[in-house]
């Protein structure tokens, strides 16, 4: 016992707790403006980070054969702390950094995707390893931070911006030139310059617009409602980095590349559960087994077999089984998928099929009710 609480202590003591706290910081947006008018860096695109990732490792000028090539100790005396080293590919490597600092100057090799192409064993897979991981190294440094924000919900949690946006995208697009003037002021041409592209995410406008109304348009109410909080480039937690395996075109799955959609949250809102099939709402919450029975099918929005019209604000659950809908009430029968399967084409069904009775709607597969 005496034993694991001095070790306990001894792994205490090495700890750095200054730095933790420095790199899991948190604050307001007028913070993070005090941050960006102190270090406008924080504000670089991805190919300005990069490159400067690179950069900061430092440089090696060579003569070849009256040709200038510079070496990049990024790939050879950083990389060889992890045996990851390159050696004799100083042309192909800078071409390939002289592309990033294009991209980072903005003359539109950023529009292009980046392909190494060579024989096995030229190191393509290594040079995406070395820069994935000297990415994430980078952004653990005072010379690579970069931060993003999160909004607060009404239960008093905060919810992160999925696409982990810059923050200065939350200021009003009228208003950008003013507010970058007064960041830049009095700064040289060879210093960074604050700079502002691109607008919000689907999500992050909706909280923007629902606050924004909340606040009857105060902006500087609706900004309260935004923590920025430093952000952490991470290959193994998806942010900032993401791998993309090829596989068999057979069982390729595209959804790796353009996300996928969590059904349980469409039309889920104050405390009320969607109906795929026919619009309506549940006042009760969740569908459950127990609620629909053997039409319940598991991780699926509501699939009622049977529903119809109750009284104004709520719908009627009619039970399955051999009893009749009353005359004049036409129903149709439809066809549902009980499983889904994303095939390369996107997210489709497949055909194993459950059949209920439903109004004339149709179905999560898209096919129209017969």
């Amino acid at each position: 016992m005496a034993f694991g609480q001095k070790l306990i202590g001894t792994i205490r003591e090495r700890l750095n707790l200054q730095d933790y706290r420095k790199i899991h910081w948190e604050g307001t947006f007028a913070e993070y403006l005090d941050i960006v008018r102190q270090h406008p860096e924080v504000t670089r695109s991805a190919f300005q980070r990069l490159y400067d990732m690179i950069v900061s490792h430092g440089t090696e000028v060579l003569y070849e054969n009256k040709e200038k090539i510079i070496r990049y100790k990024f790939f050879t005396e950083w990389a060889s702390r992890y045996g990851d080293a390159i050696y004799g590919l100083e042309r192909p490597l800078m071409a390939l950094v002289n592309v990033f600092k294009s991209a980072a100057r903005g003359y539109g090799t950023e529009r292009r995707v980046l392909l190494l192409h060579g024989p096995v064993g030229s190191s393509k897979s290594t040079i995406a390893r070395l820069l994935k991981r000297g990415l994430e190294e980078y952004s653990r440094t005072d010379q690579g931070m970069l931060f993003s924000f999160a909004w607060k919900m009404d239960d008093g949690t905060y919810e992160k911006c999925p696409m982990h946006e810059e923050p200065l995208h939350l200021v009003p697009h009228e208003m950008r030139a003013d507010v970058v003037a007064l960041l830049n002021e009095g700064r040289r041409d060879d210093e960074y310059h604050v700079t502002i592209r691109g607008d919000l995410c689907p999500f992050c406008r909706q909280m923007y617009n629902e606050r924004l109304a909340r606040y009857n348009g105060d902006w500087s109410h609706m900004i309260q409602d935004v923590k920025v909080y430093r952000l952490l480039l991470s290959e193994q937690d998806r942010v900032g980095i993401g791998t993309f395996q090829p596989k068999d075109e057979k069982n390729q799955d595209s959804t790796e590349l353009t996300g996928d959609i969590n059904y349980r949250k469409i039309a889920r809102k104050a405390g009320t559960t969607a109906c795929l099939e026919s619009g309506h709402a549940h006042p009760g919450g969740d569908c459950s087994p127990s609620r629909h029975g053997d039409r319940y099918l598991g991780g699926l929005p509501c699939v009622c077999g049977l529903v119809e019209p109750a009284a104004p604000g709520g719908v009627r659950h009619v039970p399955s089984g051999p009893r009749r809908p009353r005359t004049g009430r036409a129903l149709m029968s439809a066809t549902f998928c009980a499983r889904r399967q994303r095939l390369e084409t996107g997210r489709t069904f497949t055909r194993q099929r459950r059949t209920s009775t439903v109004t004339g709607i149709k179905t999560p597969c898209g096919s129209s009710s017969r």
